[in-house]
């Protein structure tokens, strides 16, 4: 019998215990094998005492409060001593090893299974240790949805890996402000689960030096409350404090009690469980990856080409001459070589010189909360005369490029001057052209990267268009 191993060790937990008498614990550094190990090394035979009448077989667990459904029956089950009450008033707690309670407090030097309600404040305490500091395990309320969630830890039984991504995690992924996170100031605390942010969300952890306890902490929400119980009890009380708890009644599940056939089949399920955590580990950090390159694709869009469907004023004006810019045009933008007290002219002044060095295009640009006013169309009208006072010719083409209906989405928008058909082909009529900023948006993203011969062939349609421009008209593959 391995008899060293149970022999007390204060200096194999001391090293663990790091706790402070102020600020929590950023994050802990303690794995379950730490505490185990830890645990175990200090767990040992009772000391020698007379026969007691009575005496009840080991272990003992005392079911407190109202637990979740389906806890009380597995208590019972694999406990050969056990009991429910609703509070511990008048019991000597020193009879029973291990208290299943919904959250109410039990002092520090007692094992506990923990199913705590999503309520803010301090969960746990204790007031002093060996050093005379404090230990806590407060809670708080979640004040946001977070969708990123760290892994289990690969060294975790392979039953509690199980239940956390079966169970905890979709608990706080689906209603994460009716959760509660903790954060601690004792000395061995691990989490069974963290956010993306580090935000505990259930834990393992252990008050004293003397490593008499093993608490954990779970939501009690959570799905599955009976087969925690079971697992916890069998892989990880057990495992950690087997002189306490190796009888419990599911014996045959105990490694030491396994047949050769079975202790092999057992290690290499943990070791796919191994390997199947760590590609998820690697999956999820892909997936980060691929999060983060869309965010920055959305931030380009935000300040880029998806201004067409969103901006008004400059930022639209700027978004028009990428747009056309990017199909090969050359764009001057009027008002910035506008003097001070100049008279108004349109916007902007579109040419392709490399295909029909005389063409131009004489171009307002607007945006609007509402519907484009057909009012617009007298504007570009005035435009047309001062451009045929200075230079003598009327322009080759009237764009009126519009973003409008900006509370709808692009979609359910309909097309500029819908209801104005009259105004709408008088306007085509004499060179105009109506363009919605969603087509020239759909235009720039379709011709992205073609090559100039295509492009040619797309600007020479767009030259000639009067009346309503339609991307799928200047395509010839949309």
């Amino acid at each position: 019998m391995a008899t060293e191993r149970l022999v007390p060790r204060v200096d194999q937990l001391s090293s663990l215990v790091t706790a402070t008498e102020s600020g929590a614990q950023e994050e802990s550094a303690h794995t379950w094998a730490d505490l185990s190990n830890a645990l175990g090394a200090v767990d040992g035979p009772a000391a020698p005492r007379e026969w007691l009448i009575g005496d009840r077989p080991r272990p003992r667990a005392l079911v407190v409060g109202d637990v979740p459904t389906g806890v009380t029956e597995v208590v019972q089950a694999l406990a050969p001593t056990s009991a429910v009450v609703q509070d511990v008033s008048g019991i000597d707690l020193d009879e029973w090893d291990l208290f299943v309670t919904d959250g109410r407090r039990i002092e520090a030097s007692y094992s506990v299974i923990a199913f705590v309600p999503a309520i803010g404040g301090r969960h746990d305490y204790r007031k002093a240790t060996h050093q005379g500091s404090v230990g806590t395990v407060d809670c708080y309320m979640a004040n946001s949805k977070t969708n990123t969630f760290r892994p289990p830890a690969t060294d975790l039984p392979g039953p509690i890996r199980q239940l956390v991504e079966q169970t905890l995690i979709p608990l706080y992924r689906n209603d994460p402000q009716r959760c509660s996170y903790y954060t601690s100031r004792i000395g061995v605390f691990v989490p069974l689960a963290e956010t993306g942010r580090g935000q505990c969300m259930a834990a393992i952890y252990s008050y004293d030096m003397v490593g008499r306890n093993l608490r954990v902490i779970l939501p009690d929400e959570i799905s599955k409350p009976g087969e925690w119980v079971r697992d916890l009890l069998l892989h990880v009380f057990r495992a950690a404090k087997p002189d306490t708890f190796s009888g419990l009644r599911d014996w045959s599940s105990d490694d030491r009690w396994l047949i050769g056939q079975e202790r092999v089949a057992s290690v290499a399920i943990g070791e796919f469980e191994a390997r199947r955590l760590d590609a998820l580990r690697q999956l999820d950090d892909e997936q980060r990856d691929l999060k983060e390159r869309l965010g920055a694709a959305h931030q380009l869009a935000r300040d880029g080409r998806r201004r067409l469907l969103v901006a008004q004023g400059a930022e639209l004006v700027a978004a028009v001459i990428e747009a056309l810019t990017s199909v090969g045009f050359t764009v001057v933008n009027v008002d910035e070589q506008l003097e001070d007290g100049s008279k108004k002219l349109e916007d902007l002044q579109v040419t392709d010189p490399g295909e029909d060095p005389d063409w131009i295009a004489l171009t307002e640009v607007r945006g609007y909360g509402k519907g484009a006013p057909v009012s617009d169309l007298a504007r570009i009208e005035r435009f047309t005369t001062y451009f045929l006072e200075r230079e003598h010719r009327r322009p080759s083409r009237r764009w009126y490029i519009v973003n409008h209906f900006l509370q709808i989405t692009p979609g359910q928008r309909e097309q500029p001057l819908a209801s104005e058909a009259p105004a709408l082909a008088e306007f085509a009529g004499s060179s105009g052209a109506v363009i919605d900023t969603r087509e020239l948006f759909t235009l720039a993203e379709h011709l992205h990267g073609v090559d100039g011969e295509r492009l040619a062939a797309v600007r020479k349609r767009f030259r000639q268009c009067t009346g309503r421009v339609l991307a799928s008209d200047l395509l010839d593959d949309y």
